[in-house]
Parts: structure tokens; C-alpha cells; sequence
């Protein structure tokens, strides 16, 4: 992810209990707010106090006369789209409070993700749809191709299956591929909880793709989790999935890709799993350096990540690193 794509992000937290985050996008800005938060403890919908956005804002405003490390582009850039703020934070408060069944973790609380809290650019906080349970189990992120063969998807969907039968939770972007095959493989073992995270790029109102909409309904009626760090009514950009690709990766200690051309997205979530130090398997079989759609994963080996040919290989690795895999509860 170079400038071009995004020049910086700058998170503040303010009054220990106000979160503000901005994002610079290319050659134009896009400006996410996050709602506010009890002294930086998870906001759940329906009991929470309704903070005052004048309050909001008053406090937004000495933050950022006070931190000599605010450069100056972003304290114009707040000025110029102040009354913009001021109306986006008095609809997200009013959203995450007719919400009955989403969840806010800011990057403080005790519930937030620790090995999500280890990347080099956490997210300032999670808004969350669905059973948050599953933050604490043991995840395996399981990324691939949109456009991906055959035996790739029925490949994605053994691995989301036996995943969940050996008691990890399978973590995707859950877009069309292998990442939503491997889903169906979740919900193929027959149990009530789907131990299944979906990272979106969008915000939780806008599930994309929704292609995909009829496994997001049976995985939300299993118990399954939806994250997304965009607050409500934030509809996805292009550069959007990018970003949200450094979450899958940095949710879990091990990473599965099945399949991946040179360019893609799957690629860039390995590669931000290996630039975080987390383990990254590749599926791999004799004559796969022949097929351009599997080119990104033999390079990825070729640059230090770990090949299997069958799952078998890859569960004994697994397990291996399952303790470590379990997050700290003292962290």
C-alpha cells in the first residue's frame, strides 16, 4: 500500500473517551468518524449514554490545539468540514443506538483483539455485528482468488470444514472465491455456532458482495461475527478492501492461501501477514508454478512462506502453534 493509495493515518484519542480517526486517500480525503465510547470501554448499543456533539467537538477541537504533533494540512482540513463532523457524529450516535444487535470496541478496551493490537497500523477501533465470543478463540485467516479454479473453491471449503471441526475460527474478507468457500465449509459442520469472522470493507449496513448475501444471512443465524472499522453508512471505494486487508491478517498468528495471481488482493493480505510475522501457509502441488492464477503463492514461498499439499500437513502445523494461537486474556 504506497502514498498513492494512502498518504497517512492519524488516530487520536481524546478526553479518554472520544475516538477521532482521519484517513488520506489519494489525491482526495475521505474522513471516517468514530462514535464515542465510556471512558474507552466497548460501546453497546441501547446502553450507552448519548454523548452532546457540541461536547464532541469542543473536545476534538483542544486535542488538537494541543498535540504539537498534528500537522497543519489536518488541522485545516478539520476546520474546513467542522459543521460536516458536527452532523456525521450526531448520526452515528443516533445509528449505534437504533442498532440493536452492533457493538463498538475501541482500540482501548480489554475486548479489543491483542494480536490485532500488534500491526503496524491497527485500526482505531471495531464496529461489530454478531457474537463477540469469538474474539477469543483461536483464528486461521483463509484468503484466495475471486476468480479461483475449481479445486481451489472445493479446496476452501475443506479447509473452512475441518477448521472448525478441530475448533479454530475461520477469518475472511468474505468476498466471492475462496474466501466465501471456505465460509460454506464452516457452515457445512453441523453445529450452532458458525465459527466464522467476516472482515468488511464497507460499513456493517452495506454487507458487500451481495452475491454473497444469502451466506451472510446463514452465518449471521449461526452466531457468526462481522467486523468492520468504518462506522455506519459508509459504503466501500476500491482502495477500501486494500486497507481493510491488513484486519484479516493481523486478527490471526497463521495465514492460509489457497490460490492468488501476482496482482491481487489475496496476495497483499499475505503480504501484510508476513511484514506483521505471522505464519503464512500456501497450498501448494506439483505443477502449480505452471498456472498464472497460482503465481502469487509461489512467490510468496519463494520468499519464505511455508508450502502444504493437503490439509493433513497443514493441521499438524496448526496445532503446533495453537497455544500460541489462543490470545492472551492478561494482554
Amino acid at each position: 500500500m504506497g502514498e498513492k493509495s494512502l498518504l497517512a493515518s492519524t488516530a487520536h484519542q481524546i478526553s479518554n473517551d472520544i475516538l477521532f480517526g482521519i484517513h488520506y486517500l489519494s489525491q482526495k480525503s475521505r474522513i471516517y468518524y468514530l462514535p464515542p465510547s465510556l471512558a474507552g470501554q466497548e460501546y453497546d448499543s441501547g446502553s450507552c449514554e448519548i454523548y452532546i456533539a457540541d461536547d464532541i467537538v469542543s473536545k476534538i477541537e483542544y486535542s488538537l490545539k494541543s498535540d504539537k504533533n498534528v500537522p497543519s494540512r489536518l488541522m485545516s482540513f478539520y476546520y474546513s468540514r467542522k459543521k460536516l463532523l458536527l452532523s456525521e457524529l450526531e448520526r452515528q450516535v443516533v445509528l449505534l443506538n437504533q442498532s440493536k444487535f452492533s457493538h463498538f470496541i475501541p482500540f482501548t478496551s480489554s475486548k479489543y483483539p491483542p494480536l490485532l493490537r500488534c500491526i503496524k497500523d491497527p485500526p482505531l477501533g471495531l464496529y461489530c455485528l454478531g457474537n463477540l465470543s469469538l474474539l477469543g478463540k483461536p483464528m486461521v485467516s483463509v484468503v484466495g482468488a475471486r476468480k479461483a479454479s475449481r479445486e481451489s473453491l472445493h479446496f476452501s471449503q475443506t479447509i473452512g470444514y475441518q477448521l472448525s471441526m478441530l475448533g479454530f475460527t475461520t477469518t475472511s474478507g468474505g468476498a466471492l472465491g475462496c474466501d466465501i468457500y471456505s465460509h460454506k465449509g464452516v457452515l457445512r459442520h453441523n453445529q450452532e455456532l458458525a465459527s466464522a469472522i467476516i472482515v468488511m470493507p464497507s460499513s456493517l449496513d452495506y454487507l458487500v458482495p451481495r452475491y454473497n448475501q444469502q451466506v451472510f444471512d446463514d452465518l449471521l443465524k449461526r452466531n457468526a461475527l462481522f467486523l468492520s472499522e468504518r462506522p455506519f453508512g459508509s459504503p466501500c471505494i476500491k482502495v477500501d478492501f486494500i486497507i481493510r486487508n491488513r484486519i484479516i491478517s493481523g486478527l490471526s498468528l497463521d495465514l492460509v492461501l489457497v490460490e492468488a495471481a501476482q496482482r491481487s488482493g489475496a496476495l497483499s493480505t499475505a503480504r501484510f501477514a508476513a511484514d506483521n510475522g505471522r505464519n503464512v501457509y500456501v497450498w501448494y502441488q506439483e505443477g502449480f508454478e505452471n498456472d498464472i492464477r497460482k503465481a502469487g503463492g509461489v512467490t510468496l514461498i519463494q520468499d519464505g512462506a511455508m508450502p502444504f499439499d493437503r490439509f493433513e500437513s497443514l493441521r499438524l502445523k496448526l496445532m503446533s502453534n495453537r497455544e500460541s494461537n489462543l490470545p492472551d486474556k492478561n494482554s
